[in-house]
């Protein structure tokens, strides 16, 4: 046994040693850059549809805490 394998010629239980079994390609875009292309678009578009809502909102002269329409459960089916 030496220090650097201190468990002998076996692996410890805790899979220090080990060696990973898929590592990404360099240079390749990997799952996580295409996720995080796609939560930033779609942040931005949100943001996008936010500023444009609120907009519309102030050319019309509504408020945001003016109230909507009252809820009428007749009209729901045919709305």
């Amino acid at each position: 046994m030496t220090a650097s394998s201190p468990g002998g010629l076996y692996e410890s239980a805790t899979g220090a040693g080990s060696t990973p079994t898929a590592s990404p390609e360099p240079g390749a875009p990997g799952l996580e850059q295409s996720i995080a292309r796609l939560l930033t678009l779609g942040t931005y578009g949100s943001i996008g549809l936010l500023v444009i809502g609120a907009s519309l909102m102030v050319v019309d002269g509504i408020g945001p805490l003016s109230g909507g329409p009252a809820f009428d459960l007749g009209r729901l089916v045919p709305d």
